[in-house]
Protein backbone atom coordinates (compact mmCIF):
# COMPACT_ATOMS: atom_id res chain seq x y z
CA UNK A 1 0.00 0.00 0.00
CA UNK A 2 1.49 3.33 -0.93
CA UNK A 3 1.94 6.43 1.68
CA UNK A 4 -0.93 9.30 0.55
CA UNK A 5 0.58 12.02 0.98
CA UNK A 6 -1.95 14.48 -0.14
CA UNK A 7 -3.19 14.10 3.48
CA UNK A 8 0.26 16.13 4.84
CA UNK A 9 0.12 18.23 1.98
CA UNK A 10 -2.25 18.85 -0.05
CA UNK A 11 0.29 21.65 -2.01
CA UNK A 12 2.84 19.10 -2.58
CA UNK A 13 4.41 19.32 -6.04
CA UNK A 14 7.74 16.96 -5.74
CA UNK A 15 8.11 13.58 -3.70
CA UNK A 16 10.92 10.85 -3.27
CA UNK A 17 9.57 7.71 -3.71
CA UNK A 18 10.85 4.01 -4.39
CA UNK A 19 9.77 1.53 -6.47
CA UNK A 20 8.20 -1.18 -5.40
CA UNK A 21 6.49 -3.09 -8.51
CA UNK A 22 6.57 -2.78 -12.20
CA UNK A 23 4.73 -4.39 -15.27
CA UNK A 24 5.02 -4.43 -18.75
CA UNK A 25 1.34 -4.20 -19.55
CA UNK A 26 0.21 -3.38 -23.83
CA UNK A 27 3.78 -2.55 -24.65
CA UNK A 28 3.85 -0.08 -21.92
CA UNK A 29 5.48 -0.03 -18.47
CA UNK A 30 3.65 0.63 -14.82
CA UNK A 31 5.42 1.94 -11.92
CA UNK A 32 3.84 0.89 -8.48
CA UNK A 33 5.64 3.58 -5.59
CA UNK A 34 5.77 3.66 -2.32
CA UNK A 35 4.50 7.04 -2.00
CA UNK A 36 1.37 8.82 -3.99
CA UNK A 37 0.61 12.28 -3.98
CA UNK A 38 -2.70 11.80 -6.30
CA UNK A 39 -5.72 12.41 -4.08
CA UNK A 40 -8.45 9.35 -5.19
CA UNK A 41 -11.95 11.37 -5.98
CA UNK A 42 -14.97 10.89 -7.66
CA UNK A 43 -15.65 12.82 -11.21
CA UNK A 44 -18.27 14.62 -12.15
CA UNK A 45 -18.13 13.49 -15.81
CA UNK A 46 -19.65 10.60 -17.14
CA UNK A 47 -17.96 9.33 -20.12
Amino acid sequence: MSEKLFYEDSYITEIDANIIDKRNSQNKWELVLDKTYFYPEKSSLSN
